[in-house]
């Protein structure tokens, strides 16, 4: 049961406008499928994926969910798509030039944003995805692994940590704010329970935290995307507002048409000190663009200065770099701008070298594999993430019956593969890896994600 009293809220804040938002909360719930380009190109997914496709107007390569369960097809589990909200992909789809940023995300599980982000800034960015609450940062981390993200580090830590380890370092920070979640009303029973006045102010002076230690992690001329997914004043353009008094060396920048056309003008509100809030911040309501309520703010930094703190030594011992060396030579072929690198005893890959946290780093990149008896055994994380560079492939198509038995953690016959580790590929898209010895493809999808 939707509170009476953010009902009332929102018929102060609404207006005339309010019976059609009122509406819409009876109304279900639509996902998105976001492409991942890296696999495969939305021209292929569209003529593969074998059901007709809408596309989100604002979002490219995004396309409203044609299915109910779309978590089930092997497309989901080799990465090829995220599902996502068409709303919450609104934010950084109206977010200009991220190619080749060193980047932060600040609050980043699921990851829905986070993979979205990782895209946007390609191959020469990076990107740190931080999750505070541990059980969210696997779960972050299984959905980087399964997008196969070769640019992004994961650590659990908290925003007043990273603030000391990174002053002026990163070129643009994503602070998708723990929120009191309003605009998730329709979605999830349980943010309807949780809901209270007190709640909203509680989430406001966290997120004012969080803010201003977004801002200390700001480089030279950089922008913090603030967004949220909840509609109360106190969260969005209240917060921005004082945000931008306490801190007159930013201002807001505009988002991309497109995504304007799909959102409302912020909320003017008694008090206001920066009245651009009203056109420059954006609102997406479920009764204007199909999705979920969101709120989202760009804060463009002038000036300032940029600290970069270069990898640590690599401190490989004579056997861990051969076994490394070793296991490349004999199943990849990894382009030169590719660096092998070692965090904590476990070999990672890395296209920029930049220090990582620490403390609380869950994964400093794609990890090579685990140092076992004088091999190494590789990650699940290597076959999503590189798969195309193995030496061996085992290529699939979707509707291949075994790719069925494949994701049961079967083993597999093949024919014309060395002995080895290969990729497995479905229609071109690595979704895992396979050791073949004589003919038998022994499986290595990882147990928890097996589908029986």
């Amino acid at each position: 049961m939707i509170p009476e009293a953010f009902l009332k809220r929102m018929e102060e804040l609404l207006g005339g406008e309010y019976p059609a938002f009122s509406a819409s909360l009876g109304e279900a719930s639509l996902r998105a499928l976001r492409v991942n380009a890296a696999k495969m190109s939305p021209a292929d997914f569209a003529a593969h994926y074998g059901t007709p496709l809408r596309s989100v107007p604002y979002a490219p390569n995004a396309y409203y969910c044609p299915d109910e369960k779309p978590g089930r097809h092997p497309y989901h589990a080799a990465g090829v798509y995220y599902v996502q909200d068409p709303g919450a992909m609104a934010a950084l789809a109206g977010v200009p030039a991220l190619s080749g940023l060193i980047c932060l995300d600040l609050c980043a599980a699921p990851g829905g944003k986070t993979t979205q982000l990782a895209e946007r800034i390609g191959k020469d960015g990076y990107l740190l995805a931080n999750e505070i609450n541990t059980p969210r940062c696997r779960i972050l981390q299984g959905n980087i692994e399964r997008m196969g993200c070769d640019n992004v580090a994961v650590c659990n830590s908290d925003s007043k940590s990273l603030a000391k380890e990174y002053p002026d370092f990163f070129d643009f920070i994503l602070v998708d704010a723990p929120c009191s979640g309003e605009g998730m009303f329709r979605k999830y029973e349980i943010a309807e329970t949780e809901w209270s006045e007190e709640n909203v102010r509680i989430c406001a002076a966290r997120q004012t935290e969080i803010l201003e230690d977004a801002a200390k992690m700001l480089a030279e001329d950089g922008r913090i995307l603030y967004s949220t997914c909840t509609f109360s004043l106190e969260e969005n353009e209240m917060q921005i507002d004082a945000f931008l008094s306490r801190h007159p060396e930013f201002t807001l920048s505009p988002f991309d048409a497109a995504v304007c056309e799909a959102t409302a003008d912020g909320i003017a509100f008694a008090g206001a000190a920066h009245p651009d809030l009203l056109l420059l911040s954006r609102r997406f309501y479920p009764h204007l663009a199909k999705g979920e309520g969101q709120f989202f703010a760009l804060l463009s930094k002038s000036g300032g200065v940029t600290r970069r703190r270069s990898a640590d030594p690599v401190r490989f011992t004579a056997e861990e770099r051969r076994l490394c060396d070793d296991f490349i030579k004999k199943n990849l072929d990894l382009p030169k701008e590719i660096f092998l690198r070692l965090y904590d005893g476990t070999p990672y890959l890395t296209r920029v070298e930049l220090s990582l946290p620490r403390h609380r780093v869950f994964s400093p990149g794609v990890i090579l594999g685990s140092f076992e008896r004088g091999r190494i055994e590789p990650h699940h994380q290597l076959f999503s993430a590189y798969g195309y560079c193995f030496k061996r492939k085992l290529s699939l198509t979707k509707d291949d019956p075994r790719v069925a038995k494949y994701l049961a953690g079967e083993t597999l016959a093949v024919e014309g593969l060395s002995n080895g580790y290969a990729a497995v590929l479905i229609d071109g898209a690595p979704i895992g890896g396979v050791k073949i010895v004589d003919g038998v493809a022994k499986n290595h999808y990882p147990r928890g994600l097996r589908v029986r």
